[in-house]
């Protein structure tokens, strides 16, 4: 086959769609077990979210109806979306959340959610915003974190990757053995016999300190994302 037969490669996606061009129809999602009622625009929710593509096309239900079903949604996480699908940024604070760790349960929560909807953007928004807040708030949560994040998504998941890779850098496993041995044997196996072997080759670098320079969150913040539509990442380290 050559060249002319092939089918044209797909275009990336835009980070936003064109409000001028886009679907402007209201669909009413109604989230948590009391259905509560949110507007949002058609064209948003086509243009990011596989889920609502899949159910506001063709001739299911929904798409006929404009409305969607969420009932095991959170609200605050659905809001959060929506604020996402206004602003591109996520709505998590870390200097409003007086335990570390409710913040970080947060924002797994919502890249749960993001894999629920199918919107990659999304997660990718989450991730960044999940390793920010750990450098911001200079405060590791507390490993209670590890089960609470496998409890709800896979072992290779993106933000797990980041959890093991932010411990592995700013804690000290050989202290935390010596002072408080049931939070390091609260962690799976695997992840801790993983995050040891990362610790002691850190330590070797000590010295010199470019440990500080290979924090894999600063050196290519993309490795962290997902890109699975073709789009580029603005974060790709060079």
């Amino acid at each position: 086959m050559g060249d002319a037969d092939q089918p044209p490669a797909e275009k990336p996606k835009l980070e936003t769609p064109n409000f001028r061009t886009m679907d402007l129809t209201i669909v009413t999602v109604k989230v948590g077990p009391e259905a509560k009622p949110i507007a949002v625009y058609q064209g948003l929710l086509l243009h990011h979210s596989g889920y609502f593509e899949a159910s506001l096309t063709g001739e299911f239900r929904e798409a006929v109806a404009k409305e969607v079903d969420l009932a095991d949604v959170e609200e605050s996480d659905f809001l959060s979306f929506v604020h996402w699908l206004h602003t591109q940024a996520i709505d998590v604070d870390p200097a409003e959340e007086v335990h570390t760790n409710r913040y970080a349960e947060r924002l797994v929560d919502l890249y749960v959610l993001g894999d629920r909807l199918e919107c990659e953007g999304f997660r990718n928004a989450v991730i960044d915003t999940f390793n920010a807040c750990l450098e911001v708030r200079d405060e590791l949560p507390d490993t209670a974190i590890f089960q609470y994040t496998l409890d709800r998504l896979l072992e290779s998941s993106k933000l797990y990757r980041s959890l093991i890779d932010h411990f592995s850098y700013y804690w000290n496993v050989y202290e935390a053995f010596e002072t408080d041995a049931e939070s390091v044997t609260s962690i799976p196996a695997l992840t801790l016999a993983e995050m040891w072997a990362m610790t002691s080759k850190l330590s070797q670098d000590l010295e010199d300190r470019t440990y500080m320079t290979q924090a894999p969150w600063l050196d290519d913040p993309c490795r962290y994302h997902d890109h699975t539509n073709g789009s580029v990442c603005l974060k790709k380290g060079s």
